[in-house]
């Protein structure tokens, strides 16, 4: 007899379940489920950072025995298009493509119309670099980007998402105009970049970090810009509920 090691991704609860190569996903789900006390539709499985979203046999994910597959629990009556991803999203890896639909429907960019996806009382998630602003500036690892810009071309306070999106950068928030740096830029808060490569098709850059903000002049319009690098280690997935 053979066994899977599955894992929740805190690592608060770690067993073991009976393996078979002919194993569908919605069985290991069912398995799983039993021995955490959870109904299976709360669960979300991943394998090597890949979301199961499918229910094929197991070993069309290449999936062996002893292998480790590891489980997010999610809260009741929320489904995964219900949840605010805070960093990474397990399963959908860097260099992947997606539409403008499918980042709102996979819960990886909830807004159909703006740049910037946030909790405007909190930090930002993520955002949309179309290169369609003067302003922004894309060199791979690190970007410049545009803040929301507001009707009144002479406004100086921020928006609600650019505000959001300063509150990423770990340092005091300020909107007195002047040049914002954080020398700990890593400890601020991540935020995913989707770039837009063609038309309604955006790829997924990976996680950046606000390293400072200033206000400046674009167009004759007083506009916000933020200097963001990119930080490979950041790996760590959190997640809010909505409201």
């Amino acid at each position: 007899m053979t066994y899977l090691r599955y894992q929740t991704l805190s690592g608060s609860s770690v067993n073991y379940v009976e393996f078979h190569r002919r194993m569908k996903v919605s069985e290991l789900k069912k398995e799983v489920a039993s021995r955490l006390s959870v109904p299976s539709k709360r669960l979300l499985l991943f394998f090597n950072n890949r979301y199961l979203d499918a229910d094929y046999n197991l070993d069309r994910f290449n999936i062996k025995a002893r292998d480790t597959i590891e489980v997010m629990i999610k809260p009741p009556g929320l489904t995964i298009n219900r949840l605010r991803f805070v960093g990474p999203v397990r399963g959908y890896d860097v260099g992947r493509e997606f539409s403008r639909d499918e980042l709102f429907e996979y819960g990886l960019h909830r807004v159909k119309q703006c740049g910037i996806y946030a909790n405007p009382g909190n930090q930002a998630y993520s955002i949309i670099l179309s290169n369609q602003f003067e302003g922004d500036l894309d060199r791979g690892d690190v970007i410049v980007y545009c803040g929301q810009r507001s009707t009144d071309s002479n406004q100086i306070t921020m928006t609600n998402n650019t505000r959001a999106l300063a509150r990423n950068c770990n340092v005091e928030l300020c909107e007195n105009g002047s040049l914002t740096f954080s020398n700990a830029w890593k400890d601020g808060g991540p935020v995913r970049v989707y770039k837009q490569i063609r038309k309604r098709t955006y790829k997924y850059a990976g996680v950046y970090k606000v390293v400072g903000y200033w206000l400046t002049t674009v167009n004759g319009r007083n506009t916000w810009k933020f200097r963001l690098v990119k930080d490979p280690d950041h790996v760590h997935t959190l997640y809010e509920p909505y409201n």
